[in-house]
């Protein structure tokens, strides 16, 4: 996806087409992906639950924000919200574990090769004023021969 918008602003219609054709598969396979990797609604009330016990037990600024250290919440007593925390995992364990094993699976996946019909484009199609970088980034999809 990364390559082909690299190559967007470039010109010629035949060349535009096929960019357009590819990044539209592409989004297709990255939307099964997202829906794929989904959190549970179960998990998701968990996931709210939890920040809100991050946001109760937090340090708070004079605006009343909770305190953010490299996006972890400064809690104030680790030991009364640690235990809250617990009682609340309890309750959403098979959830948790779902959600890891849906994490894992779905890493799994962006190991595997898959089969996309990309369309190519001819090597003569390709406009003048293309980079090197460029060309190399997208030679998955030029016709050399």
């Amino acid at each position: 996806m990364e390559a082909l918008s690299n190559v967007t602003e470039l010109k010629g219609v035949k060349f535009a087409y096929t960019i357009i054709k590819n990044k539209k598969k592409i989004e297709e396979e990255i939307k099964i992906l997202e829906e794929v990797v989904k959190a549970s609604e179960n998990f998701s009330i968990y996931e709210q639950e939890r920040i809100r016990l991050c946001e109760i037990h937090s340090e708070k600024e004079e605006n009343g924000r909770p305190v953010i250290i490299e996006n972890k919440y400064k809690i104030l007593d680790t030991e009364k919200f640690d235990l809250e925390l617990n009682v609340l995992k309890e309750k959403y364990m098979s959830d948790i574990l779902e959600r890891e094993r849906q994490i894992n699976d779905y890493n799994r996946m962006l190991d595997e090769n898959i089969e996309m019909n990309i369309t190519k484009i001819e090597y003569n199609d390709i406009p003048s004023e293309i980079t090197t970088n460029q060309l190399e980034s997208i030679d998955f999809m030029i016709n050399f021969d």
